[in-house]
């Protein structure tokens, strides 16, 4: 199993950003990969609890906008609760059973869908459990 102490904070907890942007690293780091991923960025812009979080998924870079300038062209939205996005970063729980439990809302096409689930199952390190 990944050790994950490294982004702990003072109080024991997994920080959303950095778990997030561990899961983006760990993308950026599977070539096999790059071939689902499109030529021009799609913006996934995804609202957990009280945050947002904007991810552009491109062949070049799959990267975090959220300290840079929000995009106007979103292609998918997806809001959630906060536990089920570290759920779906960690590979507790698959988008799709989120929807099907109506703990998460999608907005975007099925091809989108397909794509953001599969990053997030496959790009995802080891399951991490809190």
């Amino acid at each position: 199993m990944r050790n994950y102490k490294h982004i702990r904070n003072r109080m024991g907890c997994v920080c959303m950003e950095e778990l997030t942007q561990s899961f983006l690293n760990h993308v950026n780091r599977k070539n096999h990969l790059k071939i689902l991923l499109p030529e021009k960025p799609l913006i996934a812009c995804i609202h957990y609890g009280e945050s947002t979080c904007c991810i552009s998924f491109s062949k070049d870079l799959v990267r975090n906008l959220c300290n840079n300038e929000w995009p106007e062209d979103i292609d998918i939205e997806i809001t959630l609760p906060h536990l089920v996005f570290r759920q779906l970063l960690s590979r507790q729980v698959r988008l799709s059973t989120c929807l099907q439990n109506r703990e998460a809302r999608f907005k975007g096409t099925f091809r989108h869908f397909l794509l953001v689930e599969s990053l997030l199952w496959l790009g995802s390190g080891e399951k991490y459990t809190a």
